[in-house]
């Protein structure tokens, strides 16, 4: 009986948790870092100040978890646009540039704090940023590598062509955010998928893609685990 209530407890605590980490989300991609309180968001979750504490040690710890959580997730997606085996080279980065885009289209709020309100907010933040970046693009350079040894792409420096990669993918997030980030993200992954294809010199069939990226994109929305960033 004592475990059972403390499962109970346990629950508890883990939804309040995942609610104040949803409305601050929401509530500093509206007003900024600078200008939101803990006040803000307390009173947007409804619940009292010495609530948030036994949660998290300031605004900034909260901060830190939300960046943490939502680069964890990303990540996730990226991971599961590669589970296949059944499909050409091209379709599988076309899986993967979907589900990022997909990514930062569906959990924008996070996308704004994180590459938005994160940037130039404190050294260890700036750092954090550095060190995704630069494990993206290690990621990336173990894609390409085999493919180059295989012929399947042409490119004279994978490690540039890696950090060329992310860089346009980032850059059209970036410039969506600071633009209208009302407008949908997702109209963009076919011109960026064609354009990463036409830089790396890979084969590929337009209308192909195309089916791939709306496979992509209709697998992402019907799975409810991938919806909850939270969860853990």
């Amino acid at each position: 009986m004592a475990f059972k209530r403390s499962e109970k407890i346990e629950l508890h605590k883990d939804e309040k948790r995942k609610l104040i980490l949803e409305t601050a989300a929401a509530i500093l991609a509206q007003k900024g870092y600078h200008q939101t309180a803990v006040k803000d968001i307390t009173d947007g979750a409804g619940i009292s100040v010495g609530t948030f504490y036994l949660y998290f040690k300031n605004k900034e710890d909260l901060f830190e978890k939300l960046y943490d959580e939502t680069w964890k997730t990303l990540r996730n997606l990226n991971d599961y646009a590669l589970k296949t085996d059944s499909c050409s080279v091209a379709k599988k980065f076309s899986r993967v540039i979907a589900s990022s885009i997909w990514g930062y289209q569906k959990f924008k709020d996070l996308t704004k704090i994180m590459m938005i309100e994160a940037v130039g907010l404190n050294p260890r933040f700036e750092e954090k940023y550095a060190q995704i970046m630069r494990q993206s693009v290690s990621d990336i350079e173990s894609i390409l590598e085999p493919l180059k040894e295989r012929e399947l792409i042409v490119v004279f420096d994978i490690k540039v062509a890696a950090t060329a990669y992310i860089g346009a993918i980032h850059n059209v997030i970036t410039c969506w955010l600071r633009g209208d980030a009302r407008s949908n993200l997702c109209e963009s992954t076919l011109p960026l998928v064609v354009f990463l294809m036409q830089a790396l010199n890979m084969d590929f069939n337009v209308d192909e893609i195309k089916q791939s990226i709306d496979e992509m994109n209709e697998e992402l929305e019907n799975d409810h685990d991938l919806l909850d960033i939270f969860k853990n």
